[in-house]
């Protein structure tokens, strides 16, 4: 057999037990809630960014549209479509001019790189950057494949290409341009995708696809498609595709995976030690208990046991295992918790730095072409010309040049030129009133120091004017005399910030964020866009990247640009608060796991210290019946080596001891208790001989009268006299039917009413099933015999005696009543004491009835009786129910 534990080593046990049970539950449980609330949320960032992505796609598309419809437009284009394919140099000259009027077109167009028109015989292409060469349409069968598949669904709206070149993946929008009257395809453009609008929209990854209604942009299994969200743009039948990458999520749920078993591990090494030291300091007087009872079993029976201890030891044990599931499943909760609001806010703060980085390289590229503009500007021809020599002349040609880019770019507000002096030399209000404030004064300087060759600031907001920004720049010449490259002024170009960089912010990703645009001076571009409780952007420290922060006494998440190379810094926040429904939403259903484990790992709790404290119960429970004089009971040790084993052998060599010396008491009581039963029993006896005597003489008294009388009775009252006298002498039968003992009864009656002439009646009232009931006998005569003598004879010497037998399911009982003179309350009291005592004295036939029956049956059977004073007496005899072959012994205990 395998040794059983001690009473210390279960209490680790199932503390330990305890303790997985509760982490593996509250973690389980955890987990899952953490899962359920970071995926709802990861659903809401994802529809934000597919919001986000959507709207500038639409942008997008509608930029793309106008450019397209603004080539349409062109005449040359008009002129290209009409002319002879064969008239060589006049489509050459054509092209030429539609390839400028394109550089212009799409110098502004941040989601275009370049286009491709191919005609019968022509092709014209535009680019804005050098990586873009169209080689591949020119050289291979692109081209061909393209205008065959249009020709074979006779497309006639917008569709998706990818255009490879060198490695370098583009993506195109192919528009078909039909001839209406003979239904043939006129021309093919390929609008050429900017890197920058592809960066934006993640198009060059599996993150977010771009959908024709045709077919996608990227190849997607089945499997992969399933997991996209997807979202309508304003072209018919296109639309946008989006799948977020969660690896980083299940990485950091994997991880609060492992920090939840960790952290078990680690609280079940922390109850191992509790445990142990809770049952060495409870446990401790368990031994002592042991020694304690040793001496009671060796010779020291007065010996007393003393313990230093408060309280049940289930109690504690219950309180120490309630405490060890309370740190458990709050430290289990708490790490979930704690874990998932950091990966939530890991999350928040990379799609906002991730928007933050789009919206960066947005500004710096509005910024760019604003600055490619102004060396636009700068290089024509006409400003060169008005900068050498600022004639009147000069300046009507700078006029003319001036409103076409002004025209091309609603957003510039002013155009000014100074001398290398730094006096005004010209100015140009286009859109509103603008004031040219002191401080260009500044900015001329700013130049003239050389410490940078351009100038980007803010201007503030002022009573008529909208915020702008201002650009600045030296103007050198251009001529290839030798006077080229000399400084030849400078220009400062106002924008209106509202037609140019607000755009780029309408669609943030959170709605309720807020954006700041600081110059190098620390001045807000977009401060009218905030709200009106947004903090300064100076209480903001400038950190790269995403960080939390805390403003004016409220947390921010905060992410942080720099706008390179224009010295400018990008900042926006979002209130911690917007997520605080959501925390609180999280946290509820973590209290709610918590409210739900506690009670049922504390009901397991409950159950493992009865169970591990039954063998405790069990000792105490033999203790009781020991205590109520059982000595016999035995404690069943399961081991000998454990507290509770060696506790229950000194116990029970304990209680042997008592058994050895109550056995020899017990022997000598006994022996002292027969001696008094036998002396009772011929007590007895010589009672039940003082009956016969004291009746017959009555008896024969009687008979002597009648024969003295010649009374013809006397005959038939000595014939029931031997009858009496028959049934009564027999010894060797104490037991007798109920039946037996009326007719004995019956016999005496006869006796008493021939002597008294008739003149006493009776009845008789028992009930059939009873007269089969064994019963002592004599019995019922002397209570008969006391009621004529004492009760009726005292009155008038006439009278009714009435018997009365019932049965119970354990007893039996007689009441024999007279109407006879009855007994005074005091003689009653008396008399009723009399019997309880043993009193003899008082009435002999009774007194032996009495002591008949308490000494065969017990203490709680025999006679009782009521009487009331002239109206008559009533005995009650109670027996015990017995079957006919039962023949119960003497009571063991009788009143002396």
């Amino acid at each position: 057999m395998s040794k059983e534990h001690g009473l210390t080593e279960r209490i680790i046990h199932h503390a330990v037990l305890l303790v997985l049970i509760a982490s593996v539950l509250s973690a389980g449980f955890g987990n899952l809630i953490s899962r359920y609330f970071v995926a709802q949320r990861s659903e809401q960032i994802n529809q934000l960014v597919l919001d986000a992505v959507t709207n500038k796609a639409n942008e997008a598309l509608v930029a793309i549209e106008q450019a397209i419809n603004a080539v349409l437009k062109l005449p040359e284009m008009e002129q290209l479509f009409s002319s002879e394919p064969d008239n060589f140099y006049r489509q050459t000259i054509l092209k030429m001019k539609i390839e400028r009027d394109l550089s212009d077109i799409l110098m502004y167009k941040d989601a275009i790189d370049g286009m491709y028109i191919s005609t019968d015989g022509l092709q014209i292409k535009i680019s804005n950057t050098s990586l873009l060469d169209f080689y591949q349409f020119e050289r291979s069968q692109a081209l061909e494949e393209i205008r065959a598949l249009l020709l074979s669904e006779r497309r006639r709206s917008f569709s998706l290409y990818d255009y490879q070149q060198s490695h370098t993946d583009f993506f195109c929008i192919v528009y078909p341009v039909w001839n209406n009257q003979s239904d043939t395809l006129k021309a093919v453009m390929v609008i050429m995708l900017s890197k920058s609008f592809a960066e934006q929209l993640d198009l060059k990854s599996d993150t977010i696809i771009m959908k024709d209604g045709i077919h996608t942009s990227a190849p997607l299994s089945e499997q992969e498609q399933s997991t996209l969200s997807s979202a309508p743009l304003n072209w018919e039948g296109w639309s946008v595709l989006y799948r977020a990458s969660n690896q980083a999520l299940r990485n950091a749920q994997e991880m609060l995976l492992l920090y939840s078993l960790l952290l078990c591990v680690v609280l079940s090494l922390a109850a191992l030690a509790a445990a142990s030291g809770f049952a060495r300091r409870y446990l401790a007087p368990v031994g002592s208990l042991s020694r304690q009872i040793e001496a009671i079993a060796g010779d020291d029976a007065h010996r007393r046991i003393h313990l230093r201890t408060r309280g049940s030891l289930h109690a504690k044990l219950l309180r120490f295992f309630a405490l060890l599931v309370l740190v458990t499943l709050v430290l289990i909760i708490g790490l979930v918790y704690w874990h998932t609001q950091r990966m939530v806010d890991s999350e928040v703060g990379s799609e906002l730095e991730t928007n933050t980085r789009l919206m960066r390289k947005q500004t710096e590229l509005m910024l760019t072409r604003e600055r490619s503009l102004m060396r636009s500007i700068v290089m024509d021809e006409s400003v060169q010309a008005f900068m050498r020599s600022a004639s009147a002349q000069a300046e009507q040609a700078l006029e003319q040049t001036l409103k076409k880019f002004v025209v091309d770019n609603r957003s510039i507000q002013n155009i000014a030129f100074y001398a290398p002096t730094g006096d005004l030399l010209y100015a140009s209000s286009f859109r509103e009133t603008l004031l040219i404030e002191t401080d260009a004064n500044a900015d001329i300087a700013t130049l003239q120091e050389g410490n940078a060759l351009y100038l980007y600031r803010v201007i503030p907001r002022h009573l008529f004017n909208s915020i702008n920004y201002r650009l600045g720049m030296h103007v050198f010449s251009l001529s290839p005399n030798p006077e080229g490259g000399n400084l030849l002024g400078y220009i400062l170009l106002d924008v209106d910030a509202d037609k140019s960089i607000h755009s780029l912010f309408q669609h943030s990703l959170y709605p309720t964020a807020e954006v700041y645009l600081l110059d190098g001076a620390g001045v807000d571009l977009l401060a009218k866009t905030h709200q009106q409780d947004a903090p300064d952007a100076a209480g903001f420290r400038m950190v790269e990247g995403a960080t939390q922060q805390t403003v004016e006494g409220k947390h921010y998440y905060v992410s942080y640009q720099t706008v390179a190379p224009f010295g400018w810094r990008l900042l926006m926040t979002i209130p911690w608060q917007t997520y605080t429904v959501q925390r609180n939403h999280f946290l509820l259903l973590l209290l709610g796991v918590f409210l739900v484990l506690l009670p049922s790992v504390w009901s397991i709790a409950y159950m493992l210290s009865r169970l591990l404290l039954r063998d405790v119960a069990q000792l105490i429970e033999t203790s009781r019946h020991v205590s109520q004089g059982n000595l016999s009971k035995r404690y069943q040790e399961k081991s000998n080596t454990s507290e509770l084993g060696i506790l229950a052998q000194s116990f029970n060599d304990m209680l042997d001891s008592l058994q050895t010396a109550n056995d020899a008491k017990l022997a000598s009581e006994m022996q002292a208790k027969d001696a008094v039963i036998h002396a009772r029993e011929l007590e007895l006896h010589l009672l039940q001989a003082q009956i016969k005597p004291h009746f017959l003489y009555n008896t024969l008294r009687t008979i002597q009268y009648m024969a003295m009388m010649k009374d013809p009775s006397a005959v038939q009252m000595l014939g029931l006299l031997i009858t009496l006298f028959r049934m009564g002498i027999n010894q060797n039968d104490e037991i007798v039917t109920v039946q037996e003992e009326l007719r004995h009864v019956e016999a005496y009656f006869e006796i008493q009413r021939i002597r008294f002439s008739g003149q006493i009646n009776k009845t008789v009232d028992i009930p059939e099933e009873m007269t089969t009931q064994p019963m002592l006998k004599l019995l019922l005569q002397p209570i008969v015999e006391n009621a004529i003598g004492h009760g009726i004879r005292e009155r008038d010497g006439s009278g009714h005696i009435r018997i009365i037998g019932r049965m119970t399911e354990h007893s039996m009982w007689f009441e024999i009543s007279d109407d006879g003179i009855g007994m005074e309350p005091g003689k009653l009291a008396e008399l009723n004491q009399a019997l309880q005592s043993s009193d003899q004295r008082q009435s002999i036939g009774l007194f032996n009835v009495n002591e008949r029956v308490k000494l065969r049956y017990g203490l709680q059977y025999g006679l009782t009786l009521t009487s009331i004073y002239h109206q008559g007496t009533t005995v009650r005899l109670v027996l015990p129910r017995i079957q006919p072959n039962e023949h119960p012994m003497p009571a063991e205990t009788v009143t002396p």
